[in-house]
C-alpha cells in the first residue's frame, strides 16, 4: 500500500492485560531491535539487498490464489522469518506500505506493512470489533492501475501475533485502519472489487476487459492529497 501526501496519522491504541489503553501515533508493533532487523529507517532496497529485485511476483486478479481463504499460520521458524523479510522487499519494491501473503502466492494468514516508516508484521489477524464508516480511495497491485472510493468501518479492534508469538491487541483508525482491513480481506480471498457499487462494478468490468485486451496497465491515477492506494 502506498500513501499520498497529507495522509492523516493513525492512532494505534494497544490494550494492556489490565484492560487499560496506551496510545501512540505509529503503525506497527515492531520494537526498535526488530525494526532494525528488517528495515533500518526504510533505506533504499539496493543498500540492503544489492540484487534490488523483489523476491516474489505479485499475483494479479484472475489468479485463483487470490480467491481462496488463507490457512492459519501454525509454525513460525527461520524459514518463515525469511519469507517475511522477502515480503518486505517485495512490498518496498512495488513500492507499497502493505502486502498480504496470498498476493505472493502464499496461502497463510499474515501480512507485512509499513505505516509512518514503522514496519510490522501481524500473524493470524482477526477483526473483533468495528465502528463507524469512512470512505477512502483504494487501489490494489493485484488489480493494477485502477482505483475506487470504498466505504469501510472507520475504526477497528484487531488481535493477532507478532514473530515472537506475542499477542497483539490493537485499536486502529484512519490510514492504519484502512490498511489492515484491506490486507485482511486478501487473507479471506476478498478483492476490493467485491466492495464496489453496481455502477462501479460495471466500470470495473470495462476497465479489466480493456486491460486484458491491451495487456498493459493504465497510467498511474493522479490521486488528490490525502488519498491512498492499497497494495
Amino acid at each position: 500500500m502506498r500513501s499520498a501526501e497529507n495522509t492523516p496519522a493513525s492512532v494505534v491504541r494497544r490494550r494492556s492485560p489490565s484492560g487499560s489503553e496506551r496510545s501512540t501515533v505509529r503503525g506497527s508493533d515492531i520494537t526498535p531491535g526488530r525494526r532494525e532487523k528488517y528495515w533500518e529507517d526504510r533505506p533504499d532496497t539496493s543498500r540492503r539487498y544489492p540484487w534490488a529485485v523483489a523476491p516474489h511476483v505479485i499475483r494479479i486478479i484472475g489468479d485463483p490464489v487470490l480467491k481462496q481463504r488463507a490457512s492459519e499460520v501454525e509454525r513460525v521458524d527461520g524459514a518463515f522469518a525469511r519469507l517475511v523479510e522477502d515480503m518486505f522487499v517485495t512490498m518496498y519494491e512495488a513500492p507499497g506500505v502493505g502486502l498480504a501473503a496470498p498476493q505472493v502466492g502464499v496461502q497463510q494468514r499474515f501480512f507485512v506493512y509499513d505505516h509512518d516508516d514503522d514496519p510490522g508484521v501481524i500473524i493470524n489477524p482477526t477483526i473483533v470489533e468495528s465502528r463507524g464508516e469512512a470512505a477512502f480511495v483504494e487501489g490494489c497491485l493485484s488489480v493494477p492501475g485502477l482505483h475506487w472510493e470504498i466505504i469501510r468501518p472507520a475504526e477497528i479492534h484487531v488481535k493477532g501475533f507478532d514473530l515472537d508469538g506475542n499477542e497483539l491487541d490493537l485499536e486502529l483508525d484512519d490510514f492504519a485502519c484502512r490498511v489492515f482491513q484491506h490486507e485482511i480481506d486478501h487473507l479471506d480471498g476478498v478483492l476490493l472489487i467485491e466492495h464496489l457499487t453496481d455502477e462501479q462494478r460495471a466500470e470495473a468490468r470495462r476497465a479489466l476487459s480493456d486491460l486484458r485486451m491491451r495487456r498493459l496497465a493504465p497510467p498511474e491515477p493522479d490521486l488528490a492529497p490525502g488519498r491512498l492506494r492499497i497494495i
